[in-house]
């Protein structure tokens, strides 16, 4: 992946998924990784304790974040100049509780892309150990700039909205 918008890969392929913290609830959970392999895209991000529940496992809703974003990297390799997406819905099983402080890793793939939509699944893995398994429909729209964002990335291609009819109309 050679996009502007993101650092040079390091030397084992993986690239941030953001360069600067910028302000945006993936600041709140810490970076992820992404890169682009000849079996799809792999995602990675380390835990630690401010992800955990009470009960000192990986709390669930710090793993569905994670599952979406996984999601989104899985499917930027196939966006044109100016698209992004939506979710539209996203299943998650947790197989196992994770532990803060071992990474996490993300592996899927694409089951089907139609003119709007991608349909993808993958696993989350720890150490080795499934984690949770999932899948996901993501509605493709045009980047554009919403009205009355403001704040950082507020202007231009990063503030994105829906080009044409609401995601529960799209179906």
């Amino acid at each position: 992946m050679n996009d502007s918008k993101y650092p040079p890969p390091d030397a084992d392929g993986w690239v941030p998924w953001i360069g600067q913290p910028d302000g945006r609830f993936h600041d709140l959970l810490g970076q992820m990784y992404f890169r682009v392999t000849p079996n799809g895209v792999e995602s990675k991000m380390d835990t630690d304790r401010r992800h955990s529940n009470g009960l000192g496992y990986l709390h669930g809703g710090f793993l569905m974040s994670f599952v979406d974003m996984a999601m989104f990297a899985i499917i930027r390799p196939r966006f044109t100049t100016g698209e992004g997406a939506v979710t539209l819905s996203c299943a998650t099983d947790f197989l196992t509780g994770g532990v803060p402080g071992t990474p996490l890793e993300a592996h899927g793939e694409v089951l089907k892309e139609t003119g709007k939509l991608f349909f993808v699944r993958g696993l989350i893995t720890q150490g080795g150990a499934n984690v949770c398994s999932f899948t996901g429909t993501m509605r493709k729209i045009t980047r554009r700039t919403l009205p009355g964002a403001v704040g950082p990335g507020a202007v231009g291609s990063d503030a994105v909205a829906p080009n044409d009819a609401p995601a529960s109309r799209a179906r």
